[in-house]
């Protein structure tokens, strides 16, 4: 009896036995087998379903999680641009904000109407975490691989993220376009030079929320530029008509 239970035999048949008994004895045993491996197929799409919500419930937290962070991050960037800041300090703000919600490596924001961009603040290049000085901005390199996407970017006006480079010693990136209505003031370029790791879609959106703001403080740094040389000839025109008053009434 022990050896039968051990070795999970279904039953034992006394002899002599009949056959409609050992027929009815087959068919039950038939039946229990395939009970049990449609439990066995139950089990493994109960797993499988669970595992799959799991992974679905993860995705949607990070997500929110991001979006949170994100909504933070854009927050501090406008409370800081309440205040009169200059145009590298608030570009510099967002390259922090950016590296640390998304953990990344390097950005870097560069300035220009074409494909001719020229570094303007840059972050994590030379040192983790650590803000590029205005004098080392001209050490930045830019590849051709680099140099092509900001083409397609001004082409295009979208997004180029680059997540398995075919040179293996450029590390993913991603270029976002900074857009004042269609117009290209730059691109916010970012990779993870030190981990290899690619930019998501999700963190690709991230990124293109971050680079309308920096278009908001580009656009505000050239409004207040404007302001200034209009104040200028403003003033030469005011001191033009009061010595032509003078003369008048003189």
């Amino acid at each position: 009896r022990r050896a039968i239970n051990e070795g999970g035999v279904y039953r034992y048949v006394n002899k002599p036995w009949g056959d409609d008994d050992l027929k009815e004895i087959v068919r039950g045993a038939v039946a229990r087998f395939d009970l049990e491996e449609e439990n066995r197929c139950l089990t493994h799409d109960l797993q499988q379903f669970n595992a799959e919500l799991e992974r679905q419930v993860e995705e949607r937290t990070s997500q929110l999680e991001l979006k949170v962070r994100e909504l933070k991050g854009r927050d501090r960037i406008a409370q800081h641009m309440l205040a009169v800041h200059t145009l590298e300090d608030t570009l510099e703000l967002v390259l922090l904000i950016v590296s640390e919600i998304l953990q990344l490596d390097k950005a870097v924001v560069f300035l220009g109407r074409d494909v001719h961009q020229v570094p303007t603040a840059a972050v994590g290049v030379f040192a983790p975490a650590q803000v590029v000085p205005t004098p080392r901005l001209a050490a930045i390199e830019i590849t051709d691989v680099q140099t092509r996407a900001f083409e397609v970017v001004a082409e295009r006006r979208t997004a180029v993220n680059i997540k398995e480079p075919e040179n293996a010693a450029i590390p993913p990136f991603a270029v976002v376009p900074i857009l004042k209505g269609e117009e290209l003031l730059g691109v916010l370029e970012v990779d993870n030079h030190r981990s290899a790791r690619p930019i998501s879609d999700e963190e690709l959106e991230t990124l293109a929320s971050f680079a309308l703001q920096a278009a908001v403080a580009i656009s505000d740094a050239q409004s207040h530029k404007d302001f200034g040389e209009w104040k200028i000839v403003l003033d030469k025109m005011l001191k033009e008509v009061a010595v032509d008053d003078w003369v008048t009434g003189a």
